[in-house]
């Protein structure tokens, strides 16, 4: 007997090792590319207990609309019971309790308070139960148990191997098998109680189920599984246990990679219309990474048609596709010949005629009609066109026959660096005596030059003419004086050089030389002047005097500093005796870019670091202290000039 015993025992614990395994696994789907506006279904399929996606969703599928990377947790208990023996099929073994197996008397087998058996029947224990039967077939063994008077005893206990860390579920069938005084039952796990007390209905024979989930620690490897009865009343007290399940919560991860295509844009463009051997370049790229398939079977992005044609494009991203369909016409040309070149004579007229049945016309004086009359020379030229598109031109150049008479204005004259035009008027041909043959030509000789042309008209007849041309040398104004800085009230020479003439600022022809008295900062400008046959070629300069009251501070508003020693750098002017000196110049973003305790050093348009500084607006601040006058600030803007 005891062999037996230890070989259930042995394949018992054989089957509850394994079954810490959870030996499952969720799938949620496989990855997945959607086009634009689709949506896919990600469903946990199995009768798991829960469920947690990472969009927080707890349903067993979600629909997904946008890209992304989605995962599903999902926990389902394992179906293999860690409770050895807990369905009582192998009766009084494996578990622990206070009470006792039932000693008989003269109610039956449990007719004293505090003991146990294990039956196929409740009515075979005591003569008062009820005829209650095994919670899951009816026929098998359960535990009927005629309840103590004593508070916390176990009823059953059990001991069992756990996984740290890991939720498992506990289960336990119950029922009473006498109404009176129902039982109390608590179920605890380590003497921790699991859940709250549960009242057994007096209703006899109705099994109820305790359910709860529990969560080992994070170093616990066995957990003692008792159940017990806190009702203390004897009288009564009765019920039944059975179908004790304690097994591993097992949770289970998938993952699935959602990506998005975009249908591929494609536009062939309208329907056209395309002339006789002309064709049209079809594009139905879309990106780099679509596919392409056109109903002749092409898979380029591209097409060219050249004939009347339908013709349909696919564009595939993966599968997200789209099409478009252009239909192309052809349509002839028109014959038009207006006749070779002609010479007329004077009165004599000629019909060019574009006649084309069915087309429209347009000539070069915006006529509409098939022919046009001639009776003066020039080029003539007609579209002749079908369906708007399909255009063809012709052309004609018409010469009449008149003496020439060419003329070309005499002794020219042009500043340096123009040009003359010489244009004897419209001939037929023309020699130049530079060799050209164009009907005018554009000259500008460095010394004076004689140009002559010879003109032909279409009869033949030819004359000649000449003009002498001339180049003016520009002036090179300059204004030259011994100073540009200036004290009221004084005055100095300003001398010009560089042309014949000179035409001062005042309006007056002062010739090269002008005493001026500034009384403020002033811009002194001369026009020079050089002539030849009424022609005149002019340029001016400009010199800045800058005039102050040299008896009082003061601040220029500009400064250049170009190396040109005129206004190359920029600091207080003035005669004036200071105890306390301090300049400093600031950017615009108040960076500090010069600064000096010396009255007499002026900034020269540089940073702190020597670098040139561009073109810009700049703030100065100084302090300064005068004799008999209290310490004061001066702020202003100078504008550097590049």
């Amino acid at each position: 007997m005891r062999l037996v015993i230890f070989i259930i025992f042995t394949f018992l614990m054989g089957n509850n090792l394994f079954s810490q395994w959870c030996n499952d696994t969720l799938t949620i789907g496989h990855d997945t590319t959607l086009c634009a506006g689709q949506s896919v279904v990600l469903h946990a399929d199995q009768a798991y207990i829960s469920y947690l996606w990472n969009t927080n969703s707890t349903a067993s599928s979600i629909t997904v609309t946008t890209p992304g990377i989605y995962s599903c947790a999902a926990k389902i208990v394992d179906s293999a019971n860690i409770v050895i023996n807990g369905d009582f099929d192998y009766g009084n073994l494996l578990f622990t309790s206070n009470y006792v197996y039932g000693t008989g008397g003269s109610y039956g087998l449990l007719s004293n308070d505090g003991q146990y058996a294990i039956s196929t029947n409740a009515s075979l224990t005591h003569v008062n139960f009820s005829p209650c039967t095994d919670h899951t077939t009816g026929t098998g063994n359960f535990m009927i148990v005629n309840g103590s008077a004593v508070a916390n005893q176990s009823v059953w206990c059990q001991t069992v191997a756990v996984v740290p860390a890991t939720d498992y579920i506990f289960s336990a069938w119950f029922t009473s098998v006498h109404s009176s005084n129902p039982a109390i039952l608590n179920f605890s796990i380590n003497n921790t109680s699991i859940g709250s007390n549960v009242n057994v209905s007096s209703t006899t024979c109705l099994w109820q189920n305790f359910f709860q989930t529990w969560t080992s620690g994070p170093t616990q490897i066995s957990a003692n599984i008792c159940i017990k009865n806190q009702n203390v009343n004897p009288s009564g007290n009765d019920f039944a246990i059975d179908d004790i399940y304690f097994a591993q919560v097992c949770e289970f991860h998938d993952t699935v990679t959602v990506l998005y295509n975009d249908y591929p844009n494609v536009d062939l463009g309208n329907d056209t219309l395309i002339c006789e051997g002309d064709t049209v370049h079809l594009d139905a790229s879309a990106d780099s990474i679509s596919t392409y398939l056109w109903n002749n079977s092409s898979v380029s992005p591209f097409h060219d048609a050249f004939s009347t044609d339908t013709l349909w494009v696919e564009v595939a991203n993966g599968n997200c596709k789209n099409s478009d369909t252009i239909v192309v016409e052809t349509a002839a040309f028109p014959v038009v010949d207006l006749g070779s070149d002609t010479l007329l004579c004077s009165g004599s007229s000629l019909i060019l005629d574009a006649e084309n049945l069915g087309a429209s016309y347009l000539w070069q004086d915006n006529s509409t009609n098939a022919q046009l009359v001639v009776t003066s020379s020039g080029t003539y030229w007609v579209d002749v066109f079908y369906n708007i598109q399909c255009v063809t031109t012709d052309s004609i150049d018409v010469l009449v026959g008149n003496n020439p008479t060419p003329f070309l204005e005499p002794d020219q004259a042009f500043c340096e660096g123009d040009s003359v035009k010489l244009d004897p008027g419209i001939w037929n041909q023309y020699a130049w005596s530079n060799g050209s043959s164009m009907p005018f030509i554009w000259v500008k000789p460095s010394i004076s030059t004689q140009y002559g042309v010879v003109v032909w008209d279409a009869a033949g007849c030819f004359d000649s003419t000449s003009t002498d041309v001339t180049m003016i040398p520009m002036p090179q104004p300059a204004i030259m004086s011994n100073t540009d800085t200036i004290c009221f009230g004084s005055y100095l020479f300003l001398n010009a050089t560089g042309g014949q003439n000179y035409i001062w600022n005042n309006g007056a022809n002062l010739g090269d030389t002008w005493q001026v008295v500034p009384s403020q900062p002033d811009i002194y400008t001369v026009t020079a002047t050089n002539s030849y046959n009424n022609v005149e070629c002019s340029a001016d300069t400009s010199i800045f005097i800058f005039a102050y009251d040299c008896n009082t501070l003061f601040m220029p508003t500009a400064f250049s500093p170009n190396g040109d020693g005129i206004n190359d750098d920029f600091g207080p002017v003035g005669l004036f005796n200071l105890e306390i000196y301090e300049f400093y110049i600031y950017s615009r973003w108040g960076q500090l870019v010069f600064s000096t305790l010396d009255v007499s050093k002026h900034w020269d348009g540089k940073d702190i670091n020597g670098n040139f500084l561009n073109s810009d607006v700049f703030t100065y601040v100084i302090r300064l202290k005068e004799p008999l006058m209290d310490q004061y600030e001066i702020v202003g803007t100078v504008q550097l000039i590049r």
